[in-house]
């Protein structure tokens, strides 16, 4: 297998039971970004890569930008599986607090972040992932933290999903 840095930054998210707005950028290309807005209960699932090319990345970085005014609102999923040992990486919003949960497949490292990010203001969410070190942000508040047991790649499925995801409440990381 080939070892690739996987980058998908979504520039802005708005979540809300009405509406979803979406700016994805791949691979930091700020020029030719998409928008697209969702209603109700609609998400965005977004092809990372292909089967064929599947790849595992111990360097990760996932950005977003993100106003809502609800809470227990999925941001994004992405979850996959190598070795029988599943993986899996998850921010929501839970009590106006930003909640991760990342696995990379020897225990999950859970953490909040945040207060009132249900309060309609723009907030600054970046996850960086370097080997045994995750590194999350949220506007001001930053922690370090470390990946628990020997494994530290991330193996995930072609598909992440934005701002909810096909029975999302049933996956592993996503409560």
């Amino acid at each position: 297998m080939r070892e690739n840095i996987a980058m998908c930054t979504v520039s802005s998210v708005k979540i809300s039971v009405r509406q979803l707005r979406i700016s994805l950028t791949r691979f930091f290309n700020f020029t030719a970004a998409t928008i697209l807005t969702l209603r109700g209960s609609s998400y965005v699932s977004y092809r990372v890569y292909d089967w064929k090319d599947r790849v595992h990345s111990s360097v990760n970085r996932i950005s977003l930008f993100f106003k809502t005014r609800y809470d227990d609102s999925a941001l994004f999923y992405a979850s996959g599986e190598f070795e029988n040992k599943p993986h899996h990486i998850a921010a929501s919003i839970k009590n106006g607090s930003v909640y991760l949960d990342i696995d990379f497949g020897d225990g999950a490292i859970i953490t909040t972040l945040g207060t009132g990010v249900n309060s309609n203001y723009w907030n600054n969410l970046t996850i960086f992932h370097n080997k045994q070190e995750v590194y999350v942000s949220l506007n001001d508040e930053a922690k370090l933290l470390d990946a628990p047991g020997e494994l530290y790649h991330l193996y995930i499925d072609p598909e992440i999903y934005i701002g909810g995801g096909p029975e999302l409440s049933s996956k592993k990381g996503k409560s």
